[in-house]
């Protein structure tokens, strides 16, 4: 991560969050990113099984935009 921030200049007070599979990583992984408050970890569970959102818990909201065949031709998803 250090090596990304100084290549694509990101201040190292940028909060920075990782998606990872499960199981491609170790302890001191953890360890690391516990140790940097700048930096988050979101992965996946064995065994996870989903449950309906509580309504109450929900704290924000994302939208995700994607080109289509064509830069112009956009779609977007709450």
């Amino acid at each position: 991560m250090q090596r990304a921030r100084a290549t694509l200049g990101w201040p190292l007070n940028r909060v920075l969050t990782m998606i990872v599979d499960r199981g491609i990583y170790g302890d001191e992984v953890f360890e690391r990113v516990l140790a940097d408050p700048y930096l988050q970890v979101i992965t996946g569970e064995k065994g996870f099984v989903a449950e309906p959102w509580d309504p109450a818990r929900v704290s924000g909201e994302r939208v995700m935009t994607r080109c289509r065949n064509s830069s112009t031709d956009l779609r977007t998803k709450p």
